[in-house]
């Protein structure tokens, strides 16, 4: 998919992640690019964290490696303002 507007998504990434919902903000992401395989371990992950009470160390890093991944898949679709624009989302 090639993305001509994306600063709605961006918008919605940067209000997740003001709100502290990170997981949230990074399964806008994958659901942006259809990486359904990401979005079933990122709702493991959220599952896991809320059923633990905190974020574990081994679940953000998982957490942070898929959200590095769908950045570099959607960085290569859209120009380069709009890579900073989602990244700054975050």
């Amino acid at each position: 998919m090639h993305y001509t507007n994306i600063e709605p998504l961006a918008a919605d990434i940067a209000e997740l992640t003001d709100q502290n919902e990170h997981t949230g903000a990074v399964i806008t992401l994958a659901s942006a690019l259809n990486a359904s395989h990401y979005i079933s371990e990122l709702f493991d992950i959220d599952t896991a964290h809320k059923a633990i009470g905190h974020m574990m160390p081994c679940l953000d890093k998982r957490r942070t490696e898929i959200r590095n991944d769908l950045l570099k898949i959607i960085g290569r679709q859209i120009t380069s303002a709009q890579t900073k624009l989602i990244n700054s989302a975050f």
